[in-house]
């Protein structure tokens, strides 16, 4: 019988919700929604965040596609950090955006240029429900209630690309009614005269409004994109869709299957891990000797890498210390990360049994993370030093 390849893996997610600017009701019923996709298997869900200080390089590691839920306003992320995450992305990472993840980081214009557009306004809200919590959208302004009239109910969306996965809920259908709240947009060069992400970068238009059937019809442009995905500058996939903004969306399965879709062509490109790896060998801290342990009754004193001489340094020092060079630093972190990986780790690398210092079982990225934390002088985790002979990590008095 011919062999059969394995499926790839499920892509791994990093969901990010944090709000600088206004806050979707919608966030936490979505988040609830991708818990219960990932719960039934369609992707790996690394973690939901909406802390920015979450933005490491060992996340990235852990991660192939990054998806804002709605993520508002100038995110607080350092320079540094936002070098990283744009490297990731040049890497090959994935992103995926909904709705208000256009609603971001006006001031940092590689994010513009990510996602292919900017927010600009709202001229058709969309609202259905006075408790925006229906699980169908309707509301065709039958009389019933108000809200259409008021805030413009369904409006027809063109499905514009009949194969993508992204549209498969519509395909063999021209077009479909759908209530929500699409925005105007503006270009990722912030020019307010030139709202239309079409033709802007490699954007490829997936799903399009028909402003025809808005309450604001010559607030758009024609055939305006809702949806659509590109690249970032030819490396990592992007998906983005302004579909999102009412509780009842995220529940309807068509909006599900559209997501899904979208994300999974993101993820059909994964990142390069090796250069993954890379933005933490460039921003290891390689510090002096900030590992000053003292040998007490927790801490066994053994005398370090290769030696039986006690040396006055307590062996949580040492079982961090995988290069042997007498310190722990940025580049023992790398080297774990590196191995956790199974990637060809530091040369010098010396003492692989002597990486768990976390008492986890296996040397991975929260072994690498907790060697970095105390390179850097920061707290790392409680259980740094659990493999090294109940090691306490008590600093020198």
């Amino acid at each position: 019988m011919p062999a059969h390849a394995d499926p790839p893996p499920l892509p791994r997610v990093v969901v990010y919700d944090g709000t600088f600017g206004f806050h979707h009701v919608s966030i936490e019923p979505g988040n609830a929604v991708l818990e219960g996709l990932a719960a039934g298997g369609a992707f790996e869900l690394v973690t939901i965040t909406s802390d920015p200080a979450d933005f490491t390089p060992q996340l990235y590691q852990r991660a192939d596609v990054f998806l804002w839920n709605s993520a508002t306003g100038e995110i607080p992320l350092s320079a540094q950090q936002k070098i990283d995450y744009i490297d990731f992305h040049l890497c090959g990472g994935g992103y995926a955006g909904v709705h208000a993840s256009t609603d971001a980081n006006y001031e940092w214009p590689e994010y513009g240029e990510l996602t292919g557009a900017w927010f600009q306004q709202h001229p058709h809200l969309g609202y259905c429900q006075g408790d925006f919590a229906s699980p169908e959208p309707p509301c065709e302004g039958d009389g019933t209630n108000s809200f259409p009239q008021v805030f413009g109910g369904n409006a027809t969306l063109l499905v514009e690309d009949q194969t993508h996965p992204a549209t498969a809920p519509w395909h063999g259908s021209p077009s479909f009614r759908w209530a929500d709240e699409y925005y105007l947009f503006r270009d990722r060069d912030g020019d307010p005269l030139s709202a239309d992400p079409r033709g802007e970068q490699d954007v490829h238009v997936l799903i399009a409004l028909e402003e025809s059937t808005t309450i604001a019809p010559a607030a758009y442009p024609h055939h305006q994109p809702l949806a659509w995905t590109k690249t970032f500058r030819g490396a990592g996939r992007v998906f983005y869709t302004n579909l999102g903004h009412n509780t009842y969306t995220w529940q309807h399965p068509s909006f599900q299957e559209h997501l899904l879709g979208g994300l999974g062509w993101v993820a059909e490109v994964r990142p390069d891990r090796e250069c993954v790896a890379e933005i933490l060998d460039r921003d290891e801290v390689v510090a002096g000797d900030n590992c000053p342990l003292a040998a007490n009754p927790g801490q066994e004193d053994r005398g370090g890498v290769g030696s039986a001489s006690p040396d006055g340094i307590g062996d949580a020092c040492q079982c961090g210390d995988v290069t042997g060079n007498g310190i722990v630093n940025g580049q023992d972190a790398n080297a774990i990360k590196r191995h956790g990986l199974g990637l060809t780790p530091n040369p010098t690398f010396a003492v692989p049994g002597n990486c768990d210092v976390t008492g986890n079982g296996e040397c991975n990225g929260q072994d690498a993370n907790a060697v970095q934390r105390a390179a850097l002088g920061a707290q790392p985790n409680p259980l740094f030093g659990q493999r090294c002979h109940n090691a306490t990590g008590a600093p020198l008095s």
